[in-house]
This record gives C-alpha cells, structure tokens and sequence, in this order.
C-alpha cells in the first residue's frame, strides 16, 4: 500500500508538466498568429487590479464597433485612464490580444 503513494504523486506531477506544456505551445501559437495577423490598436484603461502584476479591463474601437477585453501584465505599472497599445486579430478583433507597450499614462493630479 505504501508504494502507491508515490505512483500517484509521480502521476500527478507529469500531469501538472503536460498542462504547462500545452498551455506554453497554445501561446506561442496564438503569439505567432497575433504577430503574422495583427493589427495594432490603440485601448483604454477601464480597470486595474493588482495581483501578481496588474490585472486590467480595457476598450477600444475596431471598425467602428468598441471592444472590451482584459488582460494582465507585469512589463509595466498601470492605472486607469492610460493608452495602450494592443494587437488584435481583424476577424476576431473580441478575441486574444497582445499588448505590445502602454504608450501615456494618465495623471490625475
């Protein structure tokens, strides 16, 4: 009985390596199809949440029609109010979406 134990902890390890694994190769290729298909857009800070990086909400217009979508980063500090740029898919613009850099913040003093 003491031997299985281990069969199970060694079973739950190479699960939790196959999720990382797969959740790296899903983003890499969502990454590459941004880079080969995107197109750059400019988006709003709706909302912040620190945790572990900011966690943030924002809009932006594509084609006339505004988006909102969220995201989290830790490239940078981020507050309300502050201009993002973003890259969206053209067919999917309330799909994945990549931040590229935060081009001005927004001070409310």
């Amino acid at each position: 009985m003491k031997s299985f134990k281990p069969l199970k902890a060694l079973i739950f390890v190479g699960f939790v390596a196959l999720v990382v694994v797969c959740s790296e190769i899903w983003t890499n290729k969502v990454k590459s199809q941004l880079d080969k298909n995107g197109v750059n857009v400019h988006a709003k800070i709706t909302r912040v949440v620190f945790s572990r990086g900011y966690n943030i909400d924002f809009e932006y217009n594509y084609k006339l029609t505004l988006y909102k979508n969220d995201s989290g980063t830790r490239e940078f500090s981020c507050h309300v109010g502050d201009s993002i740029l973003i890259r969206i898919l053209p067919e999917d613009p309330d799909g994945n979406v990549y931040i590229i850099k935060k081009l001005y913040s927004y001070d409310q003093n």
